[in-house]
C-alpha cells in the first residue's frame, strides 16, 4: 500500500511532506463515492456528467453561469473544475503565471484557464467527459489516495484536458461553516 502511495505522489508532490498515512473512513466512503460516480459517467451519459458533493452550494446565477462557461470553454476539455475547493488564495496561488483560455468583462469577470498537473482543487463540483470517465475509473480502481488527489493523479498519468473556472460557481459548505463534515477529521491536528 505505502509503495502504491509513494508510486502516486512522487511525480505530483513532495513526499517528504505528502508521506503515507491510512485513510480515514469518512475519506474512504468519499472517495468510493466519486469513484462510483465517475463509472457510471463513463457507463451512462453521453456528452458529460456533473458531479457535486452533498456538501455543495451553488452560486445564485448557477444555471446562467454554466452555460455561459461551458460555452466558452475549448472543446477539448476532459474535465471541468467549478468549485472555489481550498480557497480563493489557492486558486490565485495554482494559476498564478497561467494565462487564461478566455476571459470576459461580463458576469463577474469570468475566466476559464486550462490547469497545469496536479490539476484538482479538492472535488465538490465538476464536468466529466464519459471517454475521460471511464479512462479514470479504470485506472483508480483499486484507489490509494483520498478522492481528489487520486482523480489528480488519474488526470496527470492520461494527460487530461482539465479547466478551471473562475471565479467559481460551488463553494463547499462544510468549509464556509454552512455543514459541519468528518471528512477532515484525522487530517487537522
Amino acid at each position: 500500500r505505502q509503495e502504491a502511495h509513494d508510486n502516486k505522489i512522487a511525480p505530483l508532490w513532495d513526499l517528504n511532506i505528502h508521506t503515507y498515512r491510512r485513510l480515514n473512513n469518512a475519506e474512504l466512503s468519499c472517495t468510493i463515492k466519486h469513484i462510483e460516480a465517475i463509472g457510471k459517467v463513463g457507463r451512462e451519459c453521453p456528452n458529460h456528467g456533473l458531479i457535486l458533493e452533498d456538501d455543495a452550494l451553488l452560486e445564485d446565477n448557477f444555471a446562467e453561469s454554466f452555460n455561459f462557461f461551458l460555452s466558452k470553454t475549448p472543446k477539448d476539455w476532459d474535465v471541468i473544475l467549478m468549485g472555489t475547493g481550498c480557497g480563493e488564495w489557492f486558486i490565485d496561488q495554482k494559476l498564478e503565471g497561467e494565462q487564461p483560455v478566455f476571459t470576459s468583462d461580463s458576469l463577474g469577470s469570468p475566466s476559464i484557464f486550462k490547469a497545469p498537473h496536479p490539476a484538482t482543487n479538492c472535488a465538490e463540483a465538476y464536468l466529466i467527459k464519459p471517454q475521460a470517465a471511464t479512462q479514470v475509473y479504470q485506472g483508480a480502481v483499486p484507489f490509494n489516495l483520498v478522492s481528489d488527489w487520486e482523480m489528480a493523479y488519474q488526470f496527470y498519468k492520461l494527460d487530461l484536458n482539465v479547466y478551471w473556472w473562475t471565479p467559481p460557481l460551488v463553494t463547499q459548505g462544510s468549509k464556509d461553516g454552512n455543514y459541519y463534515s468528518t471528512l477532515d477529521e484525522g487530517q487537522r491536528r
